[in-house]
């Protein structure tokens, strides 16, 4: 196995533990225009259809308002910050034409959006058919996803993506190289949703996904994987590549959130406490051990985490927020995405120097974003494409710093 620094970013999304309930919030279908919201605005209160979040892509950053508007910043080479441009930016703007947004995803170098009509919206590279739109180009604006009129979560791999719809079924489009689209077909690309196979008798309630892989909570609390295995990050005690189809990740009940790292993968119970499995080269497992050999095939307890009411994956780094705002952070360290202010890689859990009260986080390539209970965004780690959004390109940074002209 090769070490993170000489493989391609697999980014990562986390996925919130139940169905989105969609709400009558106006504005949707093809009504797309190109204007950008002010994200330094503040919300009017009478507009808030969401909890504010964050979603972290290779070297970009995404933030979801509580009025559904969307704001991005850091590269954006591809279009990945929707702003109908190409150019890298330090600070937040607004998504083009966006409104009314539920939840947001980010992958390698592209970014999902539901809108509360139950459309999805996508932008950004599109080399795999990852936005979903029938075609192979790119878009610096976002575009529908062909065929979405019904769905309630959305997540983003490396250049796959995911969808979840009201029945409980999940749909994938994208890259298919690894078995990430689940539908059986490798290595057969597409650029429209196709249906996840083998849920069958299963009602799928939240979903993730990591580099190459594709993670499902249904309502059982069981998880369900499939995609790239070669780390164990299915989850099923193998390490056979790819798993084209899913399989439930062995001895995991009462999950109530999923999250997926680039080639990890990772699970909060109602005990509150984390379990995870894949690839541990850099202890992104945080169960103590680390290194090529370390890797789990089943699922491991992330050591020393209580009370734990939020996990998100990055690269090759594992987050967690408890339920008392405070954030802990292992694996990878390179450039600070821990945020503990220094660079050394930790095979456990440590508790990051964020503000107090935060209520979600996101990991990146190799950063890291986190929302205070305020509405403040806070990002540590890489900053050399300006994707801690605090106006400079001044990087890493080991601690926190704010995200700048952006209220949630």
């Amino acid at each position: 196995m090769l070490p993170d620094s000489n493989r391609a970013f697999l980014p990562a999304a986390t996925a919130v533990a139940v169905i989105v309930l969609l709400t009558a919030c106006g504005g949707g279908g093809n009504n797309h225009s190109g204007a950008k919201a002010s994200c330094g605005s503040v919300p009017d209160p009478a507009s808030v259809i969401t909890a504010p979040a964050v979603a972290a892509g290779d070297n970009h950053s995404m933030a979801l308002r509580s009025d559904g508007i969307v704001c991005s910043w850091g590269a954006n080479a591809f279009g990945q910050l929707g702003d109908g441009t190409t150019a890298d930016r330090s600070s937040p703007g607004g998504v083009s034409g966006l409104s009314d947004v539920l939840v947001i995803a980010s992958g390698h170098n592209h970014g999902l959006a539901l809108r509360s009509d139950g459309t999805v919206w996508a932008w950004g590279s599109n080399v795999s058919g990852e936005l979903g739109n029938g075609t192979l180009a790119g878009s610096a604006v976002p575009v529908q996803v062909i065929g979405l009129i019904d769905a309630v979560g959305v997540a983003a791999g490396d250049s796959f993506s995911l969808a979840l719809k009201s029945d409980g079924t999940v749909w994938a489009w994208g890259e298919n190289s690894n078995g990430q689209l689940g539908n059986g077909a490798v290595p057969i690309d597409s650029s429209f949703p196709v249906k996840v196979a083998n849920l069958q008798g299963v009602t799928i309630t939240a979903i993730a996904a990591g580099g190459l892989h594709g993670l499902a909570l249904d309502d059982t609390g069981a998880v369900w994987a499939w995609g790239f295995n070669l780390d164990g990050q299915v989850g099923n005690g193998s390490t056979l590549s790819p798993q084209s189809v899913p399989s439930k990740v062995a001895g995991l009940a009462n999950v109530i959130a999923i999250a997926g790292g680039n080639t990890h993968s990772m699970a909060l119970r109602n005990d509150g406490t984390v379990w995870t499995w894949g690839d541990n080269f850099h202890g992104q497992l945080g169960n103590g051990d680390f290194g090529a050999s370390a890797r789990q095939s089943i699922p491991v307890q992330a050591l020393n985490l209580s009370n734990i009411a939020f996990i998100a994956g990055g690269f090759s780094h594992s987050l967690a927020v408890k339920a008392d705002g405070t954030v802990f952070a292992w694996g990878w360290n390179f450039s600070g995405q821990l945020g503990v202010g220094n660079f050394t890689d930790s095979p456990v859990p440590l508790q990051s120097s964020v503000v107090a009260g935060v209520t979600s986080a996101a990991g990146g390539g190799s950063h890291s974003l986190a929302v205070e209970g305020g509405g403040s965004v806070w990002g540590w780690g890489d900053n050399q494409s300006g994707q801690l959004g605090n106006g400079t390109t001044v990087s890493p940074d080991s601690l926190p710093v704010r995200v700048i002209n952006l209220n949630l």
